[in-house]
């Protein structure tokens, strides 16, 4: 017979014991599944952000790059190189090194000669199969051309256990290629690239239609764009104003943990063909003086400033003036060399402050206007400062 429990005697039996075990072992067991599933669903969740971010990054940085293709490039430069289904070569002003350059798209004052202005001899295009250009280009004020040649392309990565992922590249002329992202996919088996252009019909206005892929690749064989010998291909290329991007973004897992977004999107080339005009009459008439001061600017910064009024041809005469361009040297120096910069014309009057100077240095400037065709006029008497 099983003593029984006084007043003054507390505790449990074994069998009650074994039932709260039990209980709290179910409960555990579910709260430690709930747990599970929910730091799945969070991993999840992270990979698909991080899928989502790299498709946006790759979406943003192919758009900031095509569409500077045609900006600022000379009269006979071909604007569109090469267009293929895995590479896309261009030209344009994308990156200059000149203080203050407005004709470019983007300023990087560290950036070599070599990669802000058009290639001086052959450069192979990757996955194309050829070079280019076997020619050189240069402005109107005979200096080298300022549209560098700019190649993006995907090609497979090698540098992963998968056999059907690539990375995409870009390249600026003949400079080491740089990686823009990885974990790249076909999607659906479509080519990467896909192209668009303008054709005129008797009957209806002009539209964008695209271009088959049986056509693809065109390359701009013609040295000079609109030659008599820029016909076939090369006019083909020419006539292109928009690009299909199409690709998967994965997170570079397998099985249940992959995670992939697919995107498909049409990039416009605003710049492709809007040339400079073959001629704009006369040569542009400057025949206005260049003013020189020193002046403190109101981050207390030291500057020369030059003021001059707008040329004769651009409130009078053919009225074609659409920049001035203005040249600096040591006064030590026998030659101007390349433009320091330009200024676009539309001003009631034009003021520039030029604070990359160095005290105890003479400095001498001139101006030149530049009409539409676009040819420069005579330099400005030129003008020497002291910065003391």
């Amino acid at each position: 017979m099983e003593p029984s429990r006084g007043p003054g005697r507390a505790g449990f039996t074994i069998v009650e014991l074994i039932i709260s075990i039990g209980l709290f072992g179910i409960i555990l067991s579910g709260a430690l599944g709930f747990m599970v599933v929910q730091n799945r669903a969070f991993l999840q969740g992270s990979q698909r952000l991080l899928v989502v971010q790299s498709l946006r990054y790759v979406v943003q940085q192919l758009e900031i790059d095509l569409q500077t293709a045609g900006s600022n490039v000379p009269s006979g430069q071909p604007s569109m190189v090469y267009a293929g289904s895995d590479v896309i070569a261009f030209t344009g002003d994308h990156t200059s090194n000149l203080r203050n350059d407005v004709a470019a798209v983007y300023v990087d004052v560290d950036a070599p000669n070599g990669w802000v202005q058009a290639p001086l001899g052959p450069t192979s295009l990757p996955v194309a199969g050829v070079s280019w250009p076997d020619t050189t280009y240069s402005t109107p004020a005979g200096t080298n051309s300022p549209a560098e040649l700019i190649t993006i392309y995907f090609e497979p990565d090698t540098s992963t256990v998968r056999v059907d992922d690539f990375v995409l590249m870009r390249r600026v002329n003949s400079k080491e290629p740089e990686v823009v992202a990885r974990r790249l996919l076909r999607r659906d088996a479509m080519p990467f690239f896909r192209y668009f252009r303008h054709r005129g019909f008797a009957d209806q206005a002009t539209v964008l239609d695209s271009i088959p892929d049986g056509e693809i690749p065109l390359y701009h064989a013609a040295k000079i764009h609109g030659s008599p010998a820029d016909t076939g291909s090369s006019a083909r290329s020419d006539s292109i104003r928009a690009v299909r991007v199409s690709y998967r973004v994965t997170n570079g897992l397998s099985g249940a943990d992959e995670q992939f977004a697919d995107v498909s999107r049409v990039i416009s080339l605003p710049n492709l063909g809007a040339g400079a005009l073959k001629t704009c009459g006369a040569g542009p008439i400057l025949g206005v003086a260049l003013f020189l001061s020193q002046v403190v600017t109101s981050d207390d910064t030291r500057a020369v400033r030059l003021a001059w009024d707008p040329a004769v041809d651009e409130r009078g005469g053919e009225e074609d003036v659409v920049r001035y361009v203005i040249f600096r040297r040591l006064s030590t120096d026998a030659e101007w060399g390349d433009p320091y910069l330009s200024i676009p014309a539309g001003a009631p009057t034009y003021v520039y402050d030029d604070t990359a100077i160095e005290v105890g240095f003479t400095y001498e400037y001139a101006i030149s206007a530049q009409d539409c065709t676009p040819t420069l006029s005579a330099l400005s008497d030129p003008v020497q400062i002291l910065v003391s």
